[in-house]
């Protein structure tokens, strides 16, 4: 890990869901479960908060929670693979039992090369899917997704467009399922999709919107309830007393109403009263509303008895390893998670800035002095009685910024982590896939190459395209490191350059005041400015072989400034 100081603060909230997921039905929020692919997944965001059904959970609010059951290279296909049958993912994401299921699977199916052998089983792996979350009496509320265009592949959106699409919604009509389009809508957007299959934070947020625009279009009802006959109030989350009389009054008023709650109650009334309610009456209630055009729609109501206190919480912190505390300090862009327990019921959580969470166990990532403060959890057990517990969380000290990690396929193959130099012939493919992803990536490298994913590819690699390509990593809290990788194509590494025999590097004026050139300096060098102790205090990568660095922000005195990485100049600079 490296330790720089903080130049900027941006305010951002990361937090990571972690996967393990509550598997019971004591939620008050909605339970919404999405399975699908790498866009599904988050393959091309900055973070996975920055995924669509994350973003999408961001735009439902607090009375939904969303569990991201995307696996990236997954098929819907049963028999070609990677099936997303196969993966564990898939069993979590039944086990979860939603009540809303979004399936979005079948881009990686349209495959040009892989479609003719699919296409004969592909309805019924799709309809054996919904199936599967329908069955032992189970009946979610399920959209399914038309896959977007893939821009680079102009055959594949023929299928996904011609035959794929078409399927889906025979499927729709088939088994009543709602759809959400993302074809259509999204064959303007070609630009928020920088390798032309996955979308960026940007094109994320485009395809979040639509989904909740189609789910609340959808998401009628309205909860209203009364305490001992007193005016309707909007809230899932009632606290009542022992003999306390409790009515549910959600809208609208017609249509059919379908009820479950605690000790098997049910009910198929609109309005439903517990009256003189007793301790095992607290808990959840879920209902559901059909309309006269048989669009349903969902509600979940979390009833908490008042005096009726939980198991106490265990608090638990990881910053650098799990121990039981309730407060933590922690430098900013590190990580902090929470894990207290039981790890039964449900969980619900509130923090600055607007802060809430879903889930029991979850993680800060690159956090921020603005994510200071209480962090305050709420345990339900099965019978709705709660306890809470708070966490104080203090910012300080000097940013600390990742350490990156290498990762290089080549033609397919993924070579250890931290290979940053390999070979191969022209006419090959290399992938850049470099950890971690909770970040802003770019990319630099010969014969004009650039890209603003994590993940960028080079396909049909020729000579010229040889040499190093420079990958720059930024954190939200500051951080900016970088990474450079040799790639050697038909035993050349680089195209060299005449030489020049005044071909030095220089530094000049040095002494300087606010800005210093270099001279001769390679494309893509990596420039590193550190203090007597070693401290980095500035990094770029040059774009001119007369490279302007600006020293505004160092204070008076000597600096070292080192030229390239690994085997590199260093130059001694002094700052007037």
């Amino acid at each position: 890990m490296k330790i720089i100081k903080m130049k900027k603060s941006v305010l951002f909230v990361s937090v990571l869901m972690f996967f393990a997921f509550i598997q019971t039905n004591l939620h008050a929020q909605i339970r919404v479960v999405c399975v699908g692919n790498s866009i599904t997944e988050g393959y091309s965001n900055s973070t996975q908060l920055k995924a669509w059904p994350a973003q999408l959970n961001n735009l439902l609010g607090k009375r939904y929670t969303i569990l991201n059951c995307g696996v990236s290279g997954t098929r819907m296909s049963k028999t070609v693979g990677p099936s997303y049958w196969n993966d564990n993912r898939f069993k979590i994401a039944l086990n979860a039992n939603p009540q809303i299921l979004i399936i979005s699977l079948g881009t990686n199916d349209a495959d040009q090369g892989l479609w003719p052998s699919i296409r004969p089983t592909f309805k019924k792996d799709y309809i054996s899917m919904i199936d599967s979350f329908r069955s032992m009496g189970k009946n979610p509320i399920i959209y399914t997704c038309l896959p977007p265009p893939v821009f680079a592949n102009a055959n594949q959106t023929a299928n996904i467009r011609n035959e794929l699409i078409p399927i889906i919604r025979e499927i729709s009509a088939l088994k009543g399922t709602y759809i959400i389009d993302y074809y259509t809508p999204l064959l303007p957007f070609s630009s928020v999709f920088p390798d032309g299959v996955h979308p960026n934070d940007e094109g994320s947020a485009v395809m979040a919107d639509l989904a909740y625009n189609i789910i609340k279009s959808n998401q009628l009802i309205t909860p209203y309830v009364s305490i001992n006959n007193a005016d309707s109030v909007e809230t899932t989350t009632p606290t009542v007393s022992m003999g306390d009389e409790l009515t549910f009054k959600p809208t609208p008023s017609d249509g059919t109403w379908s009820w479950t709650g605690p000790n098997g109650f049910t009910s198929v009334s609109r309005i439903v009263t517990l009256s003189s309610i007793q301790l095992n009456q607290g808990g959840v209630y879920a209902a559901v509303y059909t309309n006269a055009k048989g669009s349903r729609s969902v509600q979940s109501f979390m009833v908490s008895i008042d005096g009726c206190t939980a198991a106490k919480i265990i608090p638990y912190i990881n910053a650098g390893g799990w121990k039981q505390a309730t407060t933590a300090t922690v430098n900013p862009g590190s990580s902090l998670s929470f894990g207290p327990q039981p790890a039964d019921g449900t969980w619900t959580w509130e923090g600055p800035n607007g802060f809430f969470c879903n889930s029991r166990e979850f993680t800060l990532n690159n956090i921020l002095k603005s994510q200071e403060g209480v962090y305050t959890a709420t345990y339900y057990n099965s019978t709705g009685c709660k306890s809470t517990q708070s966490f104080t969380v203090k910012i300080e000290g000097d940013v600390v910024c990742p350490t990156i990690t290498s990762y290089i396929s080549v033609n397919g193959v993924w070579k250890s982590a931290g290979v940053n130099a390999v070979s191969l012939k022209s006419g090959g493919s290399i992938k850049f896939g470099p950890q971690p992803s909770d970040g802003t990536w770019s990319w630099t490298g010969p014969n004009g190459f650039s890209s603003n994913s994590r993940e960028t590819s080079i396909n049909n690699i020729q000579v010229k395209q040889a040499g190093n390509y420079i990958g720059t990593f930024t954190t939200v809290a500051g951080c900016v490191e970088t990474i450079i990788c040799t790639i050697t194509v038909d035993g050349a590494s680089a195209i060299e350059a005449p030489k020049n025999e005044n071909s030095e590097i220089k530094l000049y004026p040095n002494p300087a005041d606010d800005k210093v050139t270099l001279t001769n300096v390679p494309l893509h060098t990596l420039i590193t400015v550190f203090d007597v102790c070693g401290q980095v205090l500035l990094q770029k990568t040059s774009t001119s072989e007369n490279e302007i660095i600006n020293l505004i922000s160092l204070n008076k005195g000597s600096y070292f400034m080192k030229i390239g990485d690994g085997c590199c100049k260093t130059l001694k600079l002094l700052k007037k």
